[in-house]
């Protein structure tokens, strides 16, 4: 069983259905004991990055979320449920990020703003690429030092100089690209977290 966290604004059922064609049973939770409980959670994500973090904070799951990714226990985040991990973002100035990774998040300096369709992502320690889909308007141009556990991808589109397209540690995936949109490369890429997830139950 996946939980999916119930977000502010949210693409849940186009993630509900992403797995469900991968024949995995999901239930979207809300309360801080389902966020602290979970043995595998997605947190999903559209919308602007200051107005999500005060509704997860006025929940009393945003520590919740961030103690989970520090401990490396079983969490996908995609698109802005990626970006809330950070320290902060140009979007939201003040606004403070959960702080699991250090690093800010900029406008994108793709040709176009906001970034939207397919992309090429490369992960690091992979000779091939993987094409992904893409909305947003901000991103992490890098990582800060501290994380060297974690694998990284980077895209570059559309004159972009690059920013971070994915990383992932054990259980832990964070991705800027949508794969509940991806096609095939997004189904690999959620049924690659599900295999570890179960690898490590």
């Amino acid at each position: 069983m996946v939980d999916i966290l119930e977000m502010p604004f949210g693409n849940v059922f186009a993630v509900q259905c992403a797995f469900a064609r991968l024949g995995v049973m999901t239930r979207v939770v809300r309360s801080p004991d389902d966020v602290a409980s979970s043995s595998a959670l997605v947190v999903p994500g559209v919308g602007a990055f200051g107005a999500t973090l005060a509704a997860l904070r006025d929940r009393g799951v945003a520590d919740l979320l961030a103690g989970r990714v520090a401990a490396r226990r079983p969490t996908l985040g995609i698109c802005l449920g990626m970006q809330i991990f950070f320290a902060g973002s140009e979007e939201s100035p003040g606004v403070a990020g959960l702080g699991v990774l250090s690093g800010q998040l900029a406008r994108v300096t793709t040709a176009e703003v906001p970034h939207f369709g397919w992309a090429e992502v490369g992960w690091s320690n992979q000779s091939s690429s993987q094409w992904a889909f893409f909305s947003h308007s901000f991103a992490a141009e890098d990582v800060s030092p501290g994380f060297d556990d974690f694998e990284l991808a980077m895209c570059r589109s559309g004159g972009s100089g690059g920013f971070v397209a994915a990383l992932r540690s054990g259980a832990v995936s964070l991705c800027q690209f949508h794969p509940e949109l991806s096609g095939r490369s997004g189904s690999e890429f959620l049924k690659n977290w599900i295999d570890v997830v179960r690898g490590e139950s």
